[in-house]
């Protein structure tokens, strides 16, 4: 980068004002979740035990009820995931 010169990929998405901004971010956060919730077990489970189901996400603030996951979620789950990701690879 030459210095002085800014440089911006994506004018229209990276000069967004914040409520847009926002605005966007919630969507793709209700998109994911719902995704999630409906194409894997292993997250599917992990929302029902937080008593939070991916229609419940109405603000971002509602990021911190989702519940996280980490590496023995995946070790616990014996590899079911991989075989998901493997199955649909395969058509």
């Amino acid at each position: 980068m030459v210095e002085g010169v800014r440089v911006i990929w994506d004018p229209a998405m990276e000069t967004l004002p914040r409520a847009d901004l926002a605005r966007l971010q919630l969507e793709r956060l209700q998109q994911v979740a719902a995704r999630v919730y409906e194409r894997v077990p292993l997250f599917r489970r992990r929302f029902d035990q937080a008593g939070i189901p991916p229609g419940a996400i109405r603000s971002l603030d509602d990021i911190a009820r989702l519940p996280f996951t980490n590496k023995r979620d995946f070790r616990d789950d014996g590899g079911k995931l991989r075989r998901i990701r493997d199955e649909r690879h395969r058509s």
